[in-house]
């Protein structure tokens, strides 16, 4: 913006010279008698000049505002655009969040499940049930493809990426209690639980922080 107004003011600085040269010449031919004029040409003339000099100042200092005006509506749109999408990129996160939350709070009971029930059993088996709804509630957040599009691409890999892998490990984990014949390792399950765990909620962390910002 600043390099149009210096280059327009520039060509309304070399018109005003020009024209102050051609009318110092035609003063000093004057002065010196080697250009007659008449007292009426004179007049026409002079008021010819002004009139071009004022027209060229008005044109412009008219164009001059009419871009620093388009400049101005360019930047509103900007901002009203960065405005929009920074309301969707907090909206979708926010979704994400509270499905987040409702797989978090089920974190706890299962845990529970594991402290009490060191080795097998089919009561591993109803506690790791419970992450069946909100497991597949999250997925469905993270694989809307209308959802993902609001979301800012500095995002995209940080929360849902980072989302699906650590459900893709809970998953895995859940299938290991389901299948297992005994020998499997619980204390190795229920570590794995609750690293899970604090990633999901590190990555709540981080949602709120986003919004927050």
């Amino acid at each position: 913006m600043a390099n149009h107004r210096v280059k327009d003011y520039f060509y309304l600085i070399i018109l005003g010279v020009l024209i102050l040269i051609v009318f110092s010449l035609i003063t000093i031919l004057y002065t010196r008698d080697v250009l007659h004029i008449s007292e009426e040409i004179q007049a026409t003339f002079s008021g010819g000049i002004f009139t071009l000099i004022g027209a060229a100042i008005g044109a412009s200092l008219a164009g001059i505002f009419t871009l620093n005006s388009v400049n101005k509506q360019i930047s509103h749109s900007e901002e009203v655009l960065e405005k929009n999408r920074k309301a969707d990129n907090d909206n979708a996160l926010m979704i994400i969040d509270y499905v987040l939350e409702e797989l978090i709070s089920i974190f706890p009971f299962v845990s529970s499940a594991f402290a009490l029930e060191p080795t097998f059993s089919e009561s591993l088996v109803i506690a790791v049930d419970q992450f069946h709804d909100p497991v597949i509630n999250i997925e469905k957040a993270v694989l809307d493809t209308s959802l993902l599009s609001n979301i800012s691409p500095d995002y995209i890999e940080e929360v849902p990426g980072e989302i699906r892998r650590n459900i893709s490990h809970l998953k895995n984990v859940i299938q290991a209690v389901k299948l297992n014949d005994g020998y499997c390792d619980m204390d190795n399950i229920y570590a794995n639980l609750n690293r899970i765990n604090d990633n999901l909620i590190e990555i709540r962390k981080n949602i709120k922080e986003v919004i927050k910002q």
